[in-house]
């Protein structure tokens, strides 16, 4: 009898997509490690392309440093690398940044990959409540760049409002689920089984 890991051999990209403070840095390994998958974080790739020396710069770095456009379309090469490598590679679960999703170019490879490799790609959007995404911001304390220029927290209800009906619309599956990071893997883990389910029996 396959296991959930042996169905995800075929089943080579599982990708987290949200917005920032959504869980996906935090389930991403989790949910990998469930799989006994490699995990991936694109923000991490994207610094990796703009590396000039020296140890990599956060994504507030990056925006000051080469600006919001420079990073966006380093990201997008980053995100079209990881669609191309995912399909000559074992399954691996890959977490978007907050404004992945949001660039044409993005969008436009996603579907394009969606269209030739249907059964082999996964989107779970993590959608926890906008208090929910506020408090782990508050808590976090990072140094993750204002979008709207209004300040980190206070912008969340209108990043929400601008991005998640795009988000949803691309989905897979969509976890709402945000008590824990174990409860929210698991509800991620659950989405990747039926998946799996639903396209073996198509």
């Amino acid at each position: 009898m396959q296991t959930l890991t042996d169905r995800c051999s075929n089943t080579p990209l599982i990708l987290l997509a949200g917005l920032r403070a959504s869980g996906k840095s935090t389930v991403g390994p989790l949910l990998a490690a469930e799989l006994a998958v490699p995990f991936h974080d694109l923000d991490h790739s994207t610094a990796a392309l703009l590396h000039e020396g020296g140890g990599l710069l956060s994504v507030a770095e990056l925006f000051k440093s080469r600006g919001e456009l420079a990073f966006r379309d380093a990201e997008c090469k980053a995100f079209s690398r990881m669609l191309i490598e995912s399909t000559h590679t074992g399954a691996i679960v890959l977490a978007l940044g907050g404004g992945t999703l949001m660039q044409a170019e993005a969008q436009r490879r996603l579907i394009a990959h969606r269209a030739e490799f249907s059964h082999s790609m996964c989107l779970i959007l993590l959608d926890p409540s906008v208090e929910t995404m506020r408090a782990r911001l508050k808590a976090d304390g990072g140094d993750r760049p204002s979008l709207t220029g209004v300040g980190v927290i206070e912008e969340v209800a209108a990043i929400a409002a601008q991005r998640l009906t795009v988000y949803r619309s691309l989905a897979d599956a969509i976890i709402t689920e945000s008590n824990s990071p174990a409860a929210t893997t698991a509800a991620c883990f659950s989405a990747v089984r039926a998946f799996r389910a639903n396209h073996a029996a198509s």
